[in-house]
C-alpha cells in the first residue's frame, strides 16, 4: 500500500499545502486533540474554539487526520478515487473559510470531520452520509435508517450525473461498506416546492427534485445563501448576476420565501 502524505493528498484535492501546514501545532498538543476527536467530538470542538488560530489548526489536524486515515479506505476496499472526491469537500469549505473570515483555515469543522472518520462518501456527483432519520413528518416519526444525500457546491447537478451516482451508491453500500438502509433522504433548498415557481421544469434542479417524494418544507434561508453567496435583509442588494438570481430576487422582493424541502427516495427508487 503505497503512503499518504499531506502533500500529496492537498495535491489531489486542490488545496494549498502551505494552507495545511500554517496551522502546525506541537506534536504532544495534537496527540490531546487526537484524543479529544476520537473519544469526545464535543470537547473536541470546544477546545477547538479557545485556541487564538482556530480555523488554521483545524485544518492543519484535518488534512494530516485524513492522510492518516488513508489506510483505514483501503483496507474497507474503497477505491482511491472515491477517498480522493470524499476529501475534496475539504478544499471546498477551506475556499469558504478564505472568503467568509480572509483566513486560510477550516470553519465548518463539525461538517468535514465526517470524511475523517469514514462517515461519508463522495460518489460522483453527490454525497452520502449512513444516518438514521427520526421526522415527525415522514412515518409518523419512526426512526428509520437512511443514506442522508447531501450536494455538495461545484460542477453543474446533471440528472443523469445524479442518476450514476444514486446507481453507484446503491452498489457501494451493497458490496463495499454494508450497510442496510430503508431509502434515501435528502434535505435541501434544491427540493423546495416553491422553486415550481421560479424555474423551467425541464431543468436540471427540477428534475433532480422530481427524483424525491418530497414531503415538507422546512423554513429557511439557504437558498439565499446557496445562490448569492449571502443572507442579507436587504433583498434589493443582492447580485443579478445569473438568470437564477434575478429570478430569486423578484420572487423575494415580492414578500415570498423559498424554504428547505425533505424528500425521500425508496431503496430501489431513482432509476
Amino acid at each position: 500500500m503505497s503512503e499518504m502524505t499531506v502533500k500529496k493528498l492537498c495535491g489531489q484535492i486542490g488545496l494549498p499545502f502551505e494552507a495545511a501546514e500554517a496551522g502546525r501545532i506541537p506534536g504532544e498538543k495534537e496527540a490531546q486533540l487526537r484524543k479529544l476527536f476520537e473519544e469526545d467530538e464535543p470537547s473536541f470542538y470546544q477546545a477547538l474554539q479557545k485556541e487564538k488560530t482556530e480555523y488554521q489548526t483545524a485544518l492543519y489536524l484535518y488534512m494530516k487526520w485524513g492522510a492518516e486515515s488513508y489506510p483505514s479506505y483501503k483496507e474497507a476496499g474503497i477505491s482511491d478515487r472515491i477517498y480522493y472526491d470524499t476529501f475534496r469537500d475539504m478544499e471546498i469549505w477551506y475556499r469558504h473559510c478564505l472568503k467568509e473570515t480572509g483566513i486560510p483555515g477550516m470553519k465548518q469543522y463539525q461538517w468535514t470531520s465526517l470524511p475523517i472518520k469514514r462517515k461519508i462518501y463522495r460518489l460522483g456527483r453527490l454525497q452520502y452520509e449512513p444516518s438514521r432519520l427520526k421526522d415527525e413528518n415522514w412515518e409518523e416519526g419512526k426512526e428509520i435508517p437512511v443514506l442522508e444525500v447531501h450536494i455538495p457546491e461545484g460542477e453543474p447537478l446533471g440528472i443523469e450525473t445524479a442518476r450514476e451516482s444514486f446507481k453507484e451508491a446503491k452498489q457501494f453500500f451493497k458490496e463495499v461498506v454494508p450497510y442496510k438502509y430503508e431509502g434515501f433522504h435528502c434535505e435541501s433548498w434544491l427540493l423546495s416546492p416553491k422553486l415550481h415557481d421560479l424555474l423551467p421544469e425541464d431543468g436540471n434542479i427540477l428534475q433532480f427534485q422530481k427524483l424525491f417524494f418530497v414531503y415538507h418544507e422546512m423554513p429557511a434561508r439557504q437558498a439565499e445563501e446557496r445562490v448569492f453567496g449571502e443572507v442579507s435583509d436587504k433583498t434589493e442588494d443582492y447580485p443579478e448576476r445569473t438568470s437564477l438570481q434575478r429570478a430569486l430576487k423578484a420572487y423575494l422582493q415580492k414578500g415570498n420565501k423559498v424554504g428547505m424541502g425533505c424528500g425521500f427516495i425508496e431503496p430501489e427508487g431513482s432509476d
